[in-house]
């Protein structure tokens, strides 16, 4: 961040350390799905790379949620992210304009649909009101974060921060304006005066209505999440089936399957394929709430389509997922 000269601080330092973070957490509290809170966790390769050999060599097939760029999972590649376990990833596409450079180059919407065809729910973050957009230009860029079709997403108003260059910028330039700083929280009135949105009212309503038109277009997140879970746990099942019959072996240093001469069975990828049929069951008894509530008949189609899926994959819900949905 901007407060550290943009430099990279671990507050866990290496593979191990995290490994260890998490065996505590787990003989403490059972728990086996960790949120990461780290801008950008998967910059440092080698502590990826490190964890992941631990978690297979102690046989712990954890889940993580995390915060990536675009640039890192180009670099890494989605077999890592699948055998990482990586069940959920918040990435900033930021803008329509590419301007940042960690997107830049990235055909983004195919990168999403490759993530989620891997079982990777996808949440595309956005950033409004920068100063290029306009009443024509700020819809556009709404549209294209919603048609990029990720799981999730998140749109935030642009925010000046103290000690920011982008702070800097709007004091030199007398823009700044005297919010109360309780409602300086990015999801409400612009904390400077913009060059083409006067009116603070716009400024919520702007917003609301970007998420309102995801929802009503992309249906409702909790079954694109259900979606994206059972397409990964299939795809995983084939994946594992061809690794099988040609023979591939997982290789940490290169992060890829190889062929090998001593292949044996993947154990580890065994019990991985298991967390995400689990993981894909999460959801299912929120699926029928989703299609009965659906904001219009289109999404309610997709919802059907999801559930239909769902029975083809596991056959039909028990009485437990019945009630549940109930």
């Amino acid at each position: 961040s901007h407060m550290f000269k943009k430099e990279y601080v671990p507050l866990l330092e290496t593979g191990r350390d995290v490994f260890n973070t998490c065996l505590k957490l787990e003989e403490k509290l059972g728990a086996t799905n960790f949120m990461v809170m780290d801008e950008n966790f998967l910059m440092k390769k080698d502590r990826g790379m490190e964890l992941l050999a631990l978690m297979e060599e102690h046989k712990k097939a954890w889940s993580f949620v995390l915060f990536c760029s675009a640039n890192i999972v180009k670099q890494l590649g989605v077999d890592f992210f699948v055998r990482m376990g990586i069940s959920r990833v918040w990435i900033g596409v930021e803008s329509k304009t590419n301007t940042h450079d960690k997107v830049k180059g990235i055909d983004l919407k195919q990168m999403i649909a490759e993530l989620q065809e891997h079982g990777i729910i996808v949440l595309a973050s956005t950033i409004l009101f920068q100063d290029h957009h306009d009443r024509d230009t700020i819809v556009e860029e709404i549209d294209w974060v919603n048609s990029l079709d990720s799981d999730l997403v998140q749109f935030m108003n642009y925010t000046p921060w103290p000690t920011t260059a982008l702070h800097e910028k709007l004091e030199s330039e007398g823009r700044l304006k005297d919010v109360p700083y309780r409602n300086q929280h990015g999801a409400g009135e612009l904390l400077f005066e913009h060059p083409h949105f006067k009116n603070a009212l716009d400024h919520e309503r702007f917003l609301y209505n970007a998420f309102r038109k995801k929802y009503r277009t992309g249906g409702p997140a909790i079954a694109n999440m259900a979606l994206t879970a059972v397409k990964g746990y299939i795809r995983a099942e084939n994946d594992r089936n061809e690794r099988i019959k040609n023979g591939l072996k997982w290789d940490n240093n290169i992060l890829r399957y190889e062929k090998c001469g001593d292949y044996s069975i993947d154990k580890y990828m065994n019990l991985r394929i298991e967390v995400m049929r689990k993981e894909a069951l999460r959801y299912r008894p929120a699926l029928y709430p989703a299609m009965i509530f659906s904001p219009n008949h289109k999404t309610r189609k997709k919802v059907y389509r999801i559930i239909r899926l769902y029975n083809q994959t596991f056959g039909a819900p028990g009485i437990k997922d019945r009630m549940k949905s109930l």
